[in-house]
């Protein structure tokens, strides 16, 4: 057969459609910041965040704003909540450049869009 690996169906569980779609399969990483007295939960983003993130990625002059709407998107309280909207965003602009690069890079990589997470990912 080539290099199709054969699959011994009785060992796995497929999972439907139904079970698919109730996972809840959100997860969570702290970051502490030590320039703001305190430590800041993320929550990974969603295929539809991801989405538009990406899309960003691709436009030079957004790079810059995808940074703080990475953040913005990601940072939650202690029950999962978004703790920004849209509108927040030119009030975080204030806000140090060198946190917000710092998230980015543990995001990226939490993310799954680090060269080191991509090869983890592959190796599952």
């Amino acid at each position: 057969m080539g290099d199709v690996a054969q699959i011994d169906e009785g060992k796995k569980k497929y999972l439907s459609k139904a079970e698919i779609l109730a996972k809840d399969d959100v997860s969570f990483i702290e970051m502490d910041i030590p320039q703001w007295d305190g430590t800041i939960r993320f929550r990974s983003l969603t295929g539809d965040e991801a989405i538009e993130f990406g899309k960003r990625l691709d436009d030079m002059d957004a790079k810059q704003e995808a940074v703080i709407d990475l953040f913005a998107t990601s940072v939650v309280d202690e029950n999962g909540n978004k703790l920004f909207e849209p509108h927040d965003i030119r009030r975080l602009r204030k806000k140090s450049w060198a946190v917000f690069l710092k998230a980015q890079n543990k995001l990226l990589e939490f993310n799954g869009y680090t060269d080191a997470a991509k090869k983890a990912a592959k190796n599952d």
